[in-house]
């Protein structure tokens, strides 16, 4: 609304659509190109924004959190999956309470957090960070490649801006200062430092990726700096 409302104070008949669903990776985009917007009655789309990154951090494409999160089933194998999904409330609760125990446990979820009380640490726990990312990072390049594909084939143009906001490390000066422990990944815990630095080698392939693609690339990560004093909780 408010971006909408920006247009129509300019006097530029441009009209916003929020189609994106709270949470989502570029796995649930992806979704959604597939699953519903070809449904969608005269849909003529001139541009798309995808804000991306920060939702993909904990991405594992072999157990993601909701089925329709999923790029890697054969065409039959999701159609039945899709069929279940669509057909099971159980099912459905099932995963909605997986989702919000796996949120709470990394401390993704809505809660708001008093930043005083947290430990803060100038030191990382890991090292070798490119490479103990690589996977994950190859995998996100493999996705948001396809989303933009997606996107290609409504004949739109790509958006694409990069996250900044998380309360889990925050810069000081010239220093940055991490929550002392987040959570583990791959085996490994990582804390605010070692986020810090993951989710600085994910946006910069956001944006090497929006560059080769000719998109409109705003790397709101580089150009937005916030403290917690502009959030609520570890993410909003």
């Amino acid at each position: 609304d408010i971006l909408q409302n920006l247009f129509i104070e300019s006097g530029d008949s441009i009209v916003v659509v929020n189609a994106g669903i709270n949470g989502q990776s570029t796995m649930g985009h992806i979704a959604a190109f597939e699953s519903w917007f070809p449904y969608v009655p005269n849909l003529n789309v001139d541009y798309f924004l995808i804000l991306v990154g920060v939702n993909d951090f904990f991405v594992d494409e072999h157990a993601p959190a909701y089925g329709y999160d999923n790029i890697l089933l054969s065409q039959n194998e999701k159609s039945f999956k899709s069929y279940i999904l669509r057909n099971s409330a159980l099912l459905f609760l099932v995963q909605r309470l997986e989702g919000l125990y796996s949120a709470k446990k990394r401390s993704a979820h809505h809660e708001k957090v008093d930043f005083k009380e947290v430990t803060w640490t100038k030191e990382s726990l890991l090292d070798n960070h490119e490479e103990k990312f690589k996977k994950r990072l190859d995998q996100y390049e493999i996705r948001l490649l396809k989303l933009i594909e997606k996107i290609h084939s409504f004949n739109s143009k790509l958006i694409l801006v990069t996250h900044s906001a998380t309360g889990w490390w925050f810069m000081d000066e010239n220093n940055v200062y991490g929550k002392d422990y987040i959570a583990e990944m791959d085996g490994q815990k990582f804390n605010g430092v070692d986020y810090y630095i993951f989710s600085r080698l994910l946006n910069a392939k956001s944006m090497e990726i929006c560059e080769q693609a000719n998109g409109i690339c705003i790397d709101m990560d580089e150009e937005l700096t916030l403290n917690n004093n502009d959030i609520y909780d570890w993410m909003h």
